[in-house]
């Protein structure tokens, strides 16, 4: 072997080993994918993340328009800065180094969230800087959520071969569009005996309902707490949604905000109940949703 032919080599390994180092190999998963098993009570996506060898909980909420770590977590997990920091995380195998904001969690967190965890404490919010770079599956019937690296923009034929292992074995595929607006992921479409489009957040980390603002229910459904309603979106229909009052401290500060931009009405969030009975497939890089069951 040559000098030059063994030092092209050296250059090639040294080139290539970085991309081996980041993405941890197994044999059973695509080695750009991260699995976990959802915890808790399983209204809320909680799972289990280490940053720098501290194993903590976190949950993923599609409405959070950023990644929020909590402060005194941070400190003991090595985790220095006050405001925007860098994580190291791992999640289900997968590394990865995640931009997060630094906050008090427990003003961000309802009592709720955290009882429905059983005695842990969520010290991550995940948000929509962490699905907007991931092709993200959270699998309500298997307990499990993925998060597989692909490049942007996805094609068909990799869609169907990354999720295949999700949602090959279902008998229901159902795909909406999503229109992303102020980091939050919307859907479109009307409500049995409504003329009117309406927009729903859909919101790994809502209430166990569906929710509108409390405006909206007042001002278009005329109720006060809750309605039954049929949503069409996208040539789907969804029968019997039962929608109930948004807690005051969630979204009624900014409803009437929401409901007035862009001249478009923001009625609320579709929750775990309206999630649970499917394989959720979020793909921002073509801004849809898929729903298979």
């Amino acid at each position: 072997m040559t000098r030059r032919l063994l030092r092209t080599l050296v250059l090639a390994i040294g080139l290539l080993a970085p991309s081996f180092l980041a993405f941890p190999q197994d044999a059973k998963e695509n080695p750009a994918t991260g699995t976990v098993a959802i915890a808790g009570t399983g209204d809320y996506v909680f799972f289990e993340v280490t940053v720098n060898a501290h194993k903590l909980w976190a949950v993923l909420d599609t409405a959070a328009d950023y990644t929020y770590f909590d402060g005194e977590t941070a400190k003991s997990a090595g985790v220095q800065g006050a405001g925007d920091v860098t994580i190291p995380m791992e999640v289900g195998g997968l590394s990865v180094r995640l931009p997060a904001k630094i906050r008090d969690l427990r003003k961000l967190l309802f009592p709720n969230q955290q009882a429905a965890l059983q005695g842990g404490r969520v010290m991550l919010i995940l948000g929509h800087n962490v699905v907007e770079q991931f092709l993200t599956v959270v699998d309500y019937r298997k307990k499990k959520v993925a998060f597989i690296r692909a490049k942007h923009p996805i094609g068909d034929e990799e869609f169907k071969t990354l999720t295949a292992p999700y949602v090959g074995d279902a008998t229901e595929c159902r795909t909406l569009n999503l229109d992303i607006v102020d980091n939050h992921p919307f859907i479109t479409g009307n409500v049995k005996g409504r003329s009117e489009r309406f927009h729903f957040c859909v919101d790994t980390g809502g209430p166990g309902d569906v929710n509108f603002l409390t405006i909206v229910g007042k001002e278009i459904f005329n109720v006060e707490t809750e309605v039954t309603v049929e949503i069409a979106a996208d040539g789907h229909t969804f029968p019997g949604v039962r929608m109930v009052k948004c807690p005051p401290c969630y979204v009624d500060q900014n409803s009437q905000k929401m409901q007035k931009r862009d001249n478009k009405l923001y009625v609320g969030l579709l929750g775990h109940a309206f999630l649970h009975p499917y394989t959720v497939v979020f793909d921002y890089s073509r801004k849809k949703l898929l729903l298979a069951k």
